[in-house]
Protein backbone atom coordinates (compact mmCIF):
# COMPACT_ATOMS: atom_id res chain seq x y z
CA UNK A 1 0.00 0.00 0.00
CA UNK A 2 1.37 3.40 -0.96
CA UNK A 3 1.71 5.95 1.83
CA UNK A 4 2.45 9.66 1.47
CA UNK A 5 5.87 10.73 2.71
CA UNK A 6 4.60 12.43 5.87
CA UNK A 7 2.93 9.16 6.93
CA UNK A 8 6.13 7.24 6.22
CA UNK A 9 7.96 9.61 8.53
CA UNK A 10 5.32 9.17 11.25
CA UNK A 11 5.35 5.38 10.97
CA UNK A 12 9.15 5.16 10.93
CA UNK A 13 9.75 7.41 13.92
CA UNK A 14 6.91 5.86 15.91
CA UNK A 15 8.44 2.46 15.28
CA UNK A 16 11.84 3.66 16.47
CA UNK A 17 10.43 5.08 19.70
CA UNK A 18 7.81 2.52 20.62
CA UNK A 19 9.35 -0.78 19.51
CA UNK A 20 10.70 -1.64 22.95
CA UNK A 21 9.46 -5.19 23.37
CA UNK A 22 11.94 -7.01 21.14
CA UNK A 23 15.48 -6.60 22.46
CA UNK A 24 18.77 -7.97 21.27
CA UNK A 25 19.51 -11.54 22.30
CA UNK A 26 22.60 -10.71 24.35
CA UNK A 27 21.18 -7.73 26.23
CA UNK A 28 20.51 -9.73 29.38
CA UNK A 29 24.06 -11.07 29.46
CA UNK A 30 25.95 -7.92 28.52
CA UNK A 31 26.92 -5.15 30.90
CA UNK A 32 27.15 -2.71 28.01
CA UNK A 33 25.17 0.49 28.66
CA UNK A 34 24.08 3.50 26.66
CA UNK A 35 22.11 6.34 28.25
CA UNK A 36 19.49 7.22 25.61
CA UNK A 37 19.05 4.26 23.34
CA UNK A 38 16.01 3.22 21.36
CA UNK A 39 15.54 -0.44 22.19
CA UNK A 40 14.22 -2.34 19.26
CA UNK A 41 15.07 -4.48 16.28
CA UNK A 42 17.13 -2.27 13.97
CA UNK A 43 18.51 -5.30 12.14
CA UNK A 44 15.02 -6.72 11.66
CA UNK A 45 13.64 -3.47 10.28
CA UNK A 46 16.66 -3.10 8.01
CA UNK A 47 16.21 -6.66 6.73
CA UNK A 48 12.63 -5.82 5.69
CA UNK A 49 13.74 -2.56 4.08
CA UNK A 50 13.48 -2.49 0.30
CA UNK A 51 15.61 0.29 -1.21
CA UNK A 52 14.32 1.97 -4.32
CA UNK A 53 15.73 0.06 -7.27
CA UNK A 54 16.65 1.51 -10.60
CA UNK A 55 17.02 -0.89 -13.47
CA UNK A 56 19.43 -0.18 -16.30
CA UNK A 57 18.01 -0.96 -19.71
CA UNK A 58 20.06 -1.05 -22.87
CA UNK A 59 18.67 -0.21 -26.26
CA UNK A 60 19.03 -3.75 -27.56
CA UNK A 61 19.12 -5.89 -24.46
CA UNK A 62 17.20 -6.82 -21.34
CA UNK A 63 17.07 -4.60 -18.27
CA UNK A 64 19.76 -5.24 -15.69
CA UNK A 65 18.77 -5.00 -12.06
CA UNK A 66 21.34 -3.81 -9.51
CA UNK A 67 23.11 -6.49 -7.50
CA UNK A 68 21.25 -7.39 -4.30
CA UNK A 69 22.54 -5.82 -1.10
CA UNK A 70 23.97 -7.88 1.72
CA UNK A 71 22.61 -7.32 5.24
CA UNK A 72 25.31 -4.78 6.13
CA UNK A 73 24.65 -2.70 3.02
CA UNK A 74 20.91 -2.80 3.67
CA UNK A 75 21.41 -1.60 7.24
CA UNK A 76 23.39 1.41 6.05
CA UNK A 77 20.86 2.15 3.30
CA UNK A 78 18.03 1.88 5.83
CA UNK A 79 19.83 4.28 8.18
CA UNK A 80 20.22 6.84 5.40
CA UNK A 81 16.57 6.56 4.42
CA UNK A 82 15.45 7.09 8.02
CA UNK A 83 17.84 10.03 8.44
CA UNK A 84 16.58 11.72 5.27
CA UNK A 85 12.91 11.20 6.16
CA UNK A 86 13.14 12.28 9.79
CA UNK A 87 12.27 15.75 10.98
CA UNK A 88 15.20 17.55 12.58
CA UNK A 89 13.93 16.96 16.12
CA UNK A 90 13.72 13.22 15.45
CA UNK A 91 17.15 12.74 13.87
CA UNK A 92 18.62 11.99 17.31
CA UNK A 93 16.30 8.96 17.54
CA UNK A 94 17.53 7.73 14.15
CA UNK A 95 21.18 8.08 15.17
CA UNK A 96 20.69 6.50 18.59
CA UNK A 97 18.83 3.60 16.99
CA UNK A 98 21.74 2.93 14.64
CA UNK A 99 24.37 3.46 17.35
CA UNK A 100 22.61 1.01 19.65
CA UNK A 101 22.82 -1.58 16.88
CA UNK A 102 26.42 -0.84 15.87
CA UNK A 103 27.82 -1.01 19.39
CA UNK A 104 25.95 -4.13 20.52
CA UNK A 105 26.34 -6.36 17.48
CA UNK A 106 29.50 -8.26 16.51
CA UNK A 107 30.95 -6.71 13.36
CA UNK A 108 34.01 -7.15 11.20
CA UNK A 109 36.69 -4.47 11.12
CA UNK A 110 35.48 -3.39 7.70
CA UNK A 111 31.88 -3.07 8.89
CA UNK A 112 32.90 -0.98 11.90
CA UNK A 113 34.96 1.29 9.65
CA UNK A 114 32.06 1.62 7.18
CA UNK A 115 29.65 2.59 9.94
CA UNK A 116 32.02 5.21 11.35
CA UNK A 117 32.35 6.76 7.91
CA UNK A 118 28.58 6.71 7.38
CA UNK A 119 27.94 8.33 10.75
CA UNK A 120 30.57 10.91 9.91
CA UNK A 121 28.81 11.66 6.63
CA UNK A 122 25.71 12.96 8.42
CA UNK A 123 27.76 15.44 10.47
CA UNK A 124 27.36 18.82 8.83
CA UNK A 125 28.85 22.07 10.09
CA UNK A 126 25.77 23.88 8.76
CA UNK A 127 23.46 22.04 11.16
CA UNK A 128 23.95 22.53 14.87
CA UNK A 129 22.61 19.13 15.94
CA UNK A 130 24.70 19.08 19.12
CA UNK A 131 23.03 16.00 20.62
CA UNK A 132 23.32 14.11 17.32
CA UNK A 133 26.99 15.03 16.97
CA UNK A 134 27.70 14.02 20.58
CA UNK A 135 26.03 10.63 20.06
CA UNK A 136 28.13 10.01 16.95
CA UNK A 137 31.40 11.07 18.59
CA UNK A 138 30.73 8.96 21.67
CA UNK A 139 29.96 6.01 19.36
CA UNK A 140 33.25 6.32 17.46
CA UNK A 141 35.14 6.73 20.74
CA UNK A 142 33.44 3.59 22.04
CA UNK A 143 34.56 1.61 18.98
CA UNK A 144 38.11 2.89 19.44
CA UNK A 145 38.01 1.83 23.09
CA UNK A 146 36.56 -1.59 22.25
CA UNK A 147 39.31 -2.14 19.69
CA UNK A 148 42.18 -0.76 21.75
CA UNK A 149 44.10 -4.01 21.19
CA UNK A 150 43.38 -3.97 17.43
CA UNK A 151 45.93 -1.43 16.24
CA UNK A 152 45.21 -1.70 12.49
CA UNK A 153 41.54 -0.85 13.08
CA UNK A 154 42.13 1.97 15.57
CA UNK A 155 44.71 3.43 13.19
CA UNK A 156 41.85 3.70 10.70
CA UNK A 157 39.18 4.92 13.15
CA UNK A 158 41.28 7.66 14.74
CA UNK A 159 41.58 9.71 11.51
CA UNK A 160 37.86 9.27 10.87
CA UNK A 161 37.16 10.75 14.31
CA UNK A 162 39.55 13.63 13.62
CA UNK A 163 37.71 14.38 10.37
CA UNK A 164 34.33 14.29 12.15
CA UNK A 165 35.60 16.72 14.77
CA UNK A 166 36.97 18.98 12.05
CA UNK A 167 33.52 19.27 10.45
CA UNK A 168 31.69 20.17 13.65
CA UNK A 169 30.27 23.63 14.22
CA UNK A 170 31.97 25.31 17.15
CA UNK A 171 29.43 26.52 19.70
CA UNK A 172 30.87 28.99 22.18
CA UNK A 173 29.47 27.36 25.32
CA UNK A 174 28.15 23.84 24.76
CA UNK A 175 25.98 23.09 27.77
CA UNK A 176 23.94 20.16 28.94
CA UNK A 177 24.66 16.63 30.01
CA UNK A 178 27.20 14.84 27.78
CA UNK A 179 27.71 17.97 25.65
CA UNK A 180 29.81 19.91 28.15
CA UNK A 181 31.78 16.82 29.16
CA UNK A 182 32.63 16.08 25.52
CA UNK A 183 32.97 19.50 23.91
CA UNK A 184 33.99 21.71 26.82
CA UNK A 185 35.54 19.44 29.49
CA UNK A 186 37.84 22.19 30.77
CA UNK A 187 34.72 23.64 32.42
CA UNK A 188 34.22 20.45 34.40
CA UNK A 189 30.92 18.63 34.68
CA UNK A 190 27.59 19.96 33.49
CA UNK A 191 24.90 20.78 36.04
CA UNK A 192 23.16 17.50 35.24
CA UNK A 193 26.25 15.60 36.38
CA UNK A 194 27.60 17.92 39.08
CA UNK A 195 24.39 18.12 41.15
CA UNK A 196 23.22 14.92 42.85
CA UNK A 197 19.55 14.63 41.88
CA UNK A 198 16.96 11.89 41.51
CA UNK A 199 17.28 11.92 37.69
CA UNK A 200 21.06 11.47 37.96
CA UNK A 201 20.65 8.64 40.48
CA UNK A 202 18.07 6.94 38.27
CA UNK A 203 20.37 7.21 35.28
CA UNK A 204 23.50 5.91 37.02
CA UNK A 205 21.54 3.16 38.75
CA UNK A 206 20.79 1.63 35.34
CA UNK A 207 24.49 1.31 34.49
CA UNK A 208 25.42 -2.26 35.51
CA UNK A 209 28.89 -1.42 36.83
CA UNK A 210 27.91 1.83 38.54
CA UNK A 211 24.55 0.84 40.02
CA UNK A 212 25.88 -0.19 43.44
CA UNK A 213 27.93 2.99 43.75
CA UNK A 214 24.92 5.07 42.72
CA UNK A 215 22.84 3.44 45.46
CA UNK A 216 25.64 3.97 47.98
CA UNK A 217 25.92 7.66 47.09
CA UNK A 218 22.16 8.08 47.22
CA UNK A 219 21.97 6.47 50.67
CA UNK A 220 25.23 8.01 51.92
CA UNK A 221 26.54 4.49 52.52
CA UNK A 222 30.23 5.19 53.06
CA UNK A 223 31.07 1.53 53.68
CA UNK A 224 29.63 0.45 50.33
CA UNK A 225 31.46 3.26 48.52
CA UNK A 226 34.70 2.18 50.16
CA UNK A 227 34.03 -1.43 49.18
CA UNK A 228 33.24 -0.88 45.49
CA UNK A 229 34.81 2.38 44.29
CA UNK A 230 38.39 1.35 43.60
CA UNK A 231 37.63 -1.96 41.87
CA UNK A 232 34.91 -0.50 39.65
CA UNK A 233 36.85 2.57 38.53
CA UNK A 234 40.06 0.66 37.89
CA UNK A 235 38.23 -1.96 35.83
CA UNK A 236 36.59 0.70 33.65
CA UNK A 237 39.80 2.63 32.94
CA UNK A 238 42.36 -0.16 32.76
CA UNK A 239 44.42 -0.62 29.61
CA UNK A 240 43.16 -2.25 27.48
CA UNK A 241 39.61 -1.24 28.44
CA UNK A 242 36.81 -3.81 28.79
CA UNK A 243 35.06 -4.34 25.47
CA UNK A 244 31.61 -3.94 27.01
CA UNK A 245 32.14 -0.42 28.39
CA UNK A 246 30.80 2.54 26.43
CA UNK A 247 32.39 5.97 26.28
CA UNK A 248 29.35 7.28 28.17
CA UNK A 249 29.87 4.76 30.98
CA UNK A 250 33.38 6.15 31.40
CA UNK A 251 32.12 9.74 31.70
CA UNK A 252 29.47 8.59 34.18
CA UNK A 253 32.19 6.80 36.18
CA UNK A 254 34.16 10.05 36.36
CA UNK A 255 31.01 11.77 37.62
CA UNK A 256 30.78 9.16 40.39
CA UNK A 257 34.38 9.97 41.34
CA UNK A 258 33.48 13.65 41.34
CA UNK A 259 30.64 13.12 43.81
CA UNK A 260 32.80 11.06 46.16
CA UNK A 261 35.38 13.86 46.12
CA UNK A 262 32.70 16.50 46.57
CA UNK A 263 31.37 14.94 49.79
CA UNK A 264 34.72 15.38 51.52
CA UNK A 265 34.24 12.39 53.81
CA UNK A 266 36.44 9.41 54.66
CA UNK A 267 36.38 8.19 51.04
CA UNK A 268 37.65 11.42 49.54
CA UNK A 269 41.29 10.39 49.82
CA UNK A 270 40.61 7.10 48.00
CA UNK A 271 38.84 8.96 45.19
CA UNK A 272 41.63 11.53 44.97
CA UNK A 273 44.24 8.80 44.77
CA UNK A 274 42.28 7.13 41.98
CA UNK A 275 42.17 10.36 39.99
CA UNK A 276 45.89 10.83 40.51
CA UNK A 277 46.79 7.22 39.59
CA UNK A 278 44.76 7.26 36.40
CA UNK A 279 46.41 10.49 35.25
CA UNK A 280 49.97 9.56 36.19
CA UNK A 281 50.06 5.91 35.08
CA UNK A 282 49.38 5.69 31.33
CA UNK A 283 50.99 2.25 31.27
CA UNK A 284 48.15 0.97 33.49
CA UNK A 285 45.18 3.15 32.52
CA UNK A 286 43.92 4.47 29.21
CA UNK A 287 41.99 7.74 28.89
CA UNK A 288 40.78 9.80 25.96
CA UNK A 289 41.72 13.47 25.88
CA UNK A 290 38.34 14.81 27.08
CA UNK A 291 38.46 12.29 29.95
CA UNK A 292 41.94 13.42 30.92
CA UNK A 293 40.74 17.04 30.92
CA UNK A 294 37.85 16.13 33.24
CA UNK A 295 40.26 14.30 35.54
CA UNK A 296 42.60 17.27 35.58
CA UNK A 297 39.71 19.59 36.38
CA UNK A 298 38.74 17.38 39.33
CA UNK A 299 42.31 17.24 40.54
CA UNK A 300 42.50 21.02 40.49
CA UNK A 301 39.10 21.42 42.15
CA UNK A 302 39.86 18.93 44.93
CA UNK A 303 43.66 19.01 45.42
CA UNK A 304 45.11 16.20 47.49
CA UNK A 305 48.15 16.52 49.75
CA UNK A 306 50.18 14.32 47.36
CA UNK A 307 49.75 16.91 44.62
CA UNK A 308 51.89 19.41 46.49
CA UNK A 309 54.99 17.40 45.54
CA UNK A 310 54.49 18.15 41.84
CA UNK A 311 55.76 21.23 40.09
CA UNK A 312 53.29 23.92 38.96
CA UNK A 313 52.09 23.61 35.42
CA UNK A 314 52.27 19.82 35.37
CA UNK A 315 48.81 19.44 33.86
CA UNK A 316 49.48 21.94 31.11
CA UNK A 317 52.42 19.84 29.92
CA UNK A 318 50.47 16.57 29.65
Amino acid sequence: MWLPQYLLVFVSISQLISDTHASLEDTARSRFWLPDTVKGTFAGRAARFEPASSSTCGCFGPCRRPAPMDSHQKEIAYFHQQWNLAHDKNKIHVVNDAVNHILRQPMTDEQQENWCRELGNVVNAQHNFAAVHASIIFAVNTLILKNRDNQPLTATLDPILVEILRKLPRPNEPKGQWLQELFNPQRGFSTEFSEWTDPLFNQLNLEPRLGELAKALNNDNKHSINKHLEAVIEEIFKDPPPKDVSAQTRVAALAVLFHVLKRQDANQEMAGNLVRRIILNPELFYVRQYEKTLLQHMRGQFPMSQDQDHIPGFFENM
